[in-house]
């Protein structure tokens, strides 16, 4: 996901923590009384219920369910009527319900599934669907936060399933827009759209304006993950009109900015920048300072593609000030990478680097952030697993003994339990050689699976170590103090500037397997400016990226192009012995879903390097490892069908006269 597509889910969320529940003081008041003068117990719990609906404060929230809790229990204790009973046992049910969203909103997804399942337990023994349903919903989050989308899925289809035999609309459309969620999530397009679109239906149907909105902007933002961004700006579009008629400014804040990304991925820079404005003056006058600080962001980002570096640099700096401010990692690391950007355009190398230096230092943070939230969640799950275990297992021992106290009764009965209770255990045996079998066969694929990445990140690691051989590190020194046994102490500070800064890229990628083509051809940059200053500028380089190719969404494997680049130089253009002025070229372009990497010199081509080569282990090797490294990333599916071809230039009489390399990968 693009840091533009992550904004647009940051937002989504925002727009519906905004525009929630509105807590309504004077109908709280109104319960208030009314819980003083109520006469029955019954009428007490409903109080109760209505209160806790109308309550946005956790801690008064959690009063109201203990009371509502403590209240059925002890009518419970009274052996109570029927009808009673199965009143006092529904707001027990719901009581549960209550407590495990409290402990959700603490972040204790354990306590919070163990009350989902006592209150689901409670609601089926009284039938109460509905009641069944909005748990299954809750059930549902909890599984989707820890990252079981099989089981969110399940509780998901069990909730819509009821919700429709009821056709209560309402929850029908929650829980279509809860499945559009998890389909999202994954990135199946066509079932998120398709369950966005019910949930729209439904709630036109219902005339609730406000779900209405969202919905379409829940619908545009799939499109815009899925690459289609007419649909999507119809979708947004759609969206602010309904928020102008509601005049909800939070929310027309964020539709401009979500049309204004959808014009910024066109390349339509004017329309982008009036949306970010727009967007940026209604921020400010709710106060929003996060969404404030992001549109400074977005508006510099625009002025830096219009060349405008004045403009960038203004609203980059606020973003950065205030990002600090707020103490968001990402927002700060996403200001320290456009400036750092606008300072190299400036000739400012300090500044360039002291952003550089930042925006690494907030990605890694986040890194951090999300590998121990990982790693907490994964010991969250396994605790509750085993918990979850020993529950079923017990629940499954009483109802075992509750069988052999009723099979007591007579010898026949006796018999005839014991016979169903041999069937059930047989079964149970069966069942578990077949989910031993099943887990068995599933482990060794996965075993296989991690085999199989781990060799081709073996892989990886030899090609990326292969690049930066110890040639060019000692030629490169050597370049250093010639420039400073001459007294040319600027051009000696330059080199070693970029070298430090091309060797501190080379680290940095060598820990991603994808990188940004923007990231990849920038330090293919500095790269060949290093060569040229070594060999005196002995040959020209020329650098061409078509028009349709967008730098910051397409990704491409880490250090693919390097080697052949340094090939095309060390064997090709450095031999020429004054024959021609050599030349480099490197084009991009993109077409039929394949991104297109040309490279090619007017070199001295392959046969006649062969005479030149003192030492070509390192050169075969590395061309070899990337070959290799090609292949492996075709097995494991992550760009199919990737591959090289290499050709030897001829001139009209037939003579070597260059070579070039095409390298052709699906779009990522």
């Amino acid at each position: 996901m693009t840091p533009l597509a992550k904004y647009i889910s940051v937002l989504v969320c925002l727009f519906a923590l905004k525009t929630g529940q509105i807590y309504s003081r004077d109908k709280t008041d109104s319960l208030k009384n009314e819980l003083k003068n109520a006469v029955h117990d019954t009428t007490r719990l409903r109080i109760y219920g209505e209160l806790i609906n109308e309550e946005p404060n956790n801690e008064v929230w959690s009063g109201y369910t203990e009371q509502m809790h403590v209240l059925a229990e002890r009518n419970l204790a009274k052996n109570p009527s029927e009808a009673l009973k199965k009143i006092y046992l529904k707001y027990l049910a719901i009581a549960f319900n209550y407590y495990g969203m409290l402990e959700n909103d603490k972040g204790d997804i354990q306590k919070s599934m163990l009350f989902y399942e006592k209150a689901i337990a409670i609601a089926e023994k009284i039938n109460d669907k509905n009641l069944n349903a909005e748990i299954f919903q809750n059930l549902g989050y909890e599984y989707q936060k820890t990252g079981d989308i099989a089981k969110a899925m399940d509780y998901f289809q069990k909730s819509l399933k009821i919700s429709e035999e009821l056709n209560n609309l309402d929850l029908m459309a929650t829980t279509l827009n809860s499945l559009g969620t998890v389909y999202k999530s994954v990135g199946d397009t066509l079932r998120a759209i398709e369950n966005f679109k019910k949930s729209y239906g439904i709630l036109n149907k219902l005339g609730d304006k406000t779900n209405v909105a969202r919905a379409l902007t829940l619908i545009g933002s799939v499109y815009y993950d899925a690459g289609n961004m007419t649909k999507a700006l119809d979708y947004y579009t759609g969206s602010l009109k309904i928020n102008e008629e509601r005049n909800d400014k939070y929310a027309i804040a964020n539709c401009y900015n979500n049309i204004g990304t959808v014009y910024g991925v066109n390349k339509d820079w004017p329309k982008a920048l009036t949306c970010f404005l727009k967007s940026l003056e209604i921020q400010k006058e709710i106060g929003d300072k996060y969404s404030i600080a992001a549109s400074y962001r977005n508006i510099g980002a625009v002025y830096f593609k219009q060349n405008d570096l004045s403009g960038s640099l203004k609203y980059s700096l606020k973003s950065l000030e205030l990002s600090r401010e707020l103490g968001f990692p990402e927002l700060i690391r996403n200001s320290a990478d456009i400036l750092s950007k606008i300072y190299r355009k400036q000739k400012k190398p300090a500044q360039a680097l002291e952003m550089y230096d930042l925006y690494i230092l907030m990605r890694d943070s986040i890194r951090n952030d999300q590998n121990k939230k990982i790693s907490i969640e994964a010991q969250i799950q396994a605790e509750f697993d085993k918990k979850e275990a020993v529950f079923k297992a017990e629940k499954e021992k009483e109802i075992l003994q509750l069988e052999i106290e009723k099979s007591e009764s007579t010898l026949l009965a006796q018999q005839r339990k014991s016979a169903v209770i041999i069937s059930v255990i047989s079964g149970l045996l069966l069942i578990t050689l077949l989910v031993f079998i099943l887990f068995r066969n599933h482990s060794r694929k996965k075993q296989r699976e991690i085999e199989f990445e781990k060799s081709a990140l073996e892989y990886e690691q030899q090609a990326l170590r292969a690049q930066m051989n110890p040639h060019f590190i000692f030629n490169a020194i050597n370049s250093i103090q010639k420039y400073i046994l001459k007294g040319n102490q600027q051009e000696a500070y330059d080199y070693l500037a970029r070298f430090a800064k091309l060797i501190r890229i080379v680290l940095n990628n060598s820990q991603e397997k994808a990188l940004q083509l923007d990231q990849e051809l920038e330090m293919i940059q500095l790269y060949v400016e290093l060569e040229q200053l070594r060999f005196s500028n002995s040959f020209d380089f020329d650098l061409q990226v078509d028009e349709n190719v967008n730098g910051y969404e397409i990704t491409v494997p880490a250090m693919l192009i390097q080697p052949y680049i340094e090939n095309a130089i060390w064997h090709g253009l450095m031999n020429l012995e004054n024959e021609r002025k050599g030349m480099l070229n490197l084009a991009i372009s993109q077409s039929e879903g394949l991104l297109k990497i040309r490279i090619e010199d007017n070199g001295i081509g392959r046969d006649r390097s062969k005479e030149y080569r003192q030492d070509d282990s390192h050169r075969s090797v590395g061309m070899a490892l990337t070959e290799q490294r090609l292949m492996m990333i075709n097995k494991m599916q992550e760009y199919e069908n990737a591959r090289v071809i290499v050709t030897d230039l001829r001139d009209e009489k037939g003579e070597a006269c260059g070579t070039k390399v095409e390298i052709n990968i699906p779009v990522k």
